[in-house]
């Protein structure tokens, strides 16, 4: 079918990237009809500021949401929370959007993430002591590892009609947990926050209480079988993939154990579309920051304190588990390898450089040290106007060697140009 678009976008760096507020732009930009959530799940913290000053932070239903006609598609790919989608549809309804379950499909396969993989999360980050791994504590990850191990063992939305269904599977997940668990009760600390997760894990009531509220849950969304990917691609316009977290990150490709179980890379994506037959036009967008950042533990080369005192994040405070966002000067290295392993990247999305201006120095990373692999940095001008923001995005560019087809300058939509043609 003719003027079929499909943007796959992917966090090149540790996440955090600007990728929420990317896919908004690109929603209105080009009238996306669809966002399909291409992996991760509820932990995903993708920031989108209007201009009438509404915020919100999207988890699990598309960052394009405040646009009427943009609906959401959570893939097979998604780990579903439904106790935290409920809660985010609540504050979308309190900024005007009353319909985003209206908007919205979920695949039947996706794995649906319970209050006992959470729990098990949580315990397992408290049992590694100072070697935490900067988890979110949501237990994205113990539910991932589940269907790794368990196949359809481990409870999907499909189940959800189904009270019998969900409750033997909650029995099963919560006898799995308990046996993990079990193995690392000696290396838990005896405080009150372990005592109040291991009286949780052990609540008979909890098992009731999922099945009634599961329940609510399937007849307030829509769910569908893999056949409705079909429907999605088979419409003309623009249809957007929303990546989470980012390439460095990816449990293949990033830095192990400070690695998430979802691929990060453009994989799912182009499983999806191979699924759904697609044959229009597709474009794989990086995104990046003009600085680095982490949120959370692990390695971090261009790690800086004085730059992350003076570049305070807005919507990423200190996380009870996941810990401090930490930020460093761009690390061309990272990012090379990033483009590598994600494969083809068409374009760049390059956020943030506004926040440089005046910052002195302005180094960016282009080199590591043989010995310790301590960062070498290239002094640059430093920015003291929007032209020098464009300057210093074309700089980065030029490391890269991918086009760069979008700057943004700010938070909102209007903060950001089109540089090169995306389509």
């Amino acid at each position: 079918m003719p003027n079929q678009r499909a943007f796959i976008i992917a966090g090149l760096g540790f996440g955090d990237e600007t990728k929420g507020s990317i896919t908004d732009f690109l929603t209105g930009k080009y009238e996306a009809h669809t966002i399909i959530r291409y992996n991760g799940g509820a932990q995903a913290a993708h920031n989108v500021v209007l201009e009438d000053g509404r915020h919100h932070t999207f988890a699990q239903f598309g960052s394009g949401t405040f646009h009427r006609w943009a609906r959401t598609h959570l893939s097979q790919f998604m780990v579903v929370n439904p106790y935290t989608m409920i809660a985010e549809e609540k504050a979308l309804r309190s900024l005007g959007v009353r319909d985003a379950f209206d908007r919205t499909t979920i695949d039947r396969r996706a794995v649906v993430v319970t209050p006992y993989h959470r729990i098990a999360n949580r315990l397992l980050e408290l049992s590694r002591g100072s070697g935490r791994y900067g988890s979110c504590g949501m237990g994205i990850g113990q539910a991932i590892q589940d269907y790794k191990d368990f196949g359809e063992n481990i409870l999907l939305v499909g189940d959800l009609f189904y009270p019998d269904r969900v409750r033997q599977k909650l029995q099963f997940i919560k006898s799995v947990k308990q046996a993990l668990v079990g193995g690392i009760m000696d290396k838990l600390p005896g405080t009150e926050i372990v005592r109040e997760n291991l009286d949780y894990l052990n609540d008979a009531p909890l098992i009731n209480a999922c099945v009634e509220f599961y329940g609510q849950f399937s007849r307030s969304v829509r769910i569908v079988n893999e056949e409705y990917i079909k429907k999605i691609l088979n419409q003309a316009g623009t249809v957007i993939f929303e990546g989470a977290q980012g390439v460095l990150l990816d449990p293949k490709y990033g830095f192990r154990p400070y690695v998430t179980k979802t691929n990060t890379t453009f994989v799912n994506a182009l499983e999806i579309l191979e699924e759904g037959e697609y044959s229009g036009q597709v474009k794989k967008l990086g995104v990046l920051r003009g600085y680095a950042t982490r949120h959370g533990c692990g390695p971090f080369t261009t790690e800086d304190a004085e730059l992350t005192r003076l570049l305070p994040e807005l919507h990423n405070a200190h996380g009870q588990w996941q810990g401090a966002f930490r930020i460093g000067y761009f690390d061309v290295c990272a990012s090379r390898y990033a483009i590598e392993v994600a494969g083809p990247v068409d374009s760049l999305a390059i956020s943030c450089t506004d926040r440089l201006i005046g910052l002195e120095p302005l180094n960016i990373c282009t080199d590591y040290q043989s010995v310790g692999h301590k960062p070498l940095y290239t002094k640059l001008n430093p920015i003291r106007s929007e032209a020098d923001c464009f300057e210093y995005a074309r700089t980065l560019q030029s490391y890269l060697k991918i086009p760069l087809s979008i700057i943004s300058l700010g938070p909102t939509a209007k903060d950001k140009q089109i540089l090169k043609p995306l389509v």
